[in-house]
């Protein structure tokens, strides 16, 4: 029956005029949507004050999926907000340890940790260094 509504909506509208109906429909998707859509656009706009109270606010109709993130996005508060703040990652180092442990996992068995560290550098880009004598 769904997927049928689904099939005529797509057919007669945009994804717009088919979250628009959905809307009506159900008063929890529309709530749920609605602070999902504000909290999206207060991230974007990198704007604190406007992301707390939506994440501090409650709202009787919202999902019960959406309350339990809320209070994962309210717990971690001061770090989200800090990340609007400051444009520090540790993504980069992220992917420095992620490659290293993928070298690590394929170089199994090499004999001393001089070599395994020529690896890594090589992976890298660095110079060969010679093995210490």
């Amino acid at each position: 029956m769904i997927i049928a509504i689904i099939v005529y909506l797509t057919d007669k509208k945009s994804s717009r005029g088919i979250i628009d109906y959905f809307m009506t429909m159900d008063v929890e998707f529309k709530e749920t949507y609605e602070l999902a859509q504000q909290l999206l656009i207060a991230l974007q706009h990198k704007n604190p004050p406007a992301y707390q109270s939506l994440i501090q606010t409650k709202k009787p109709f919202v999902s019960s999926q959406l309350k339990r993130s809320l209070k994962t996005l309210n717990k971690h508060l001061l770090a989200i907000e800090n990340s609007f703040k400051y444009k520090d990652s540790n993504g980069h180092l992220g992917g420095i340890n992620n490659k290293i442990k993928v070298i690590k996992r394929i170089s199994f068995g090499y004999r001393n940790f001089s070599n395994f560290r020529n690896r890594i550098l090589l992976g890298f880009n660095h110079k060969r260094i010679a093995p210490n004598s």
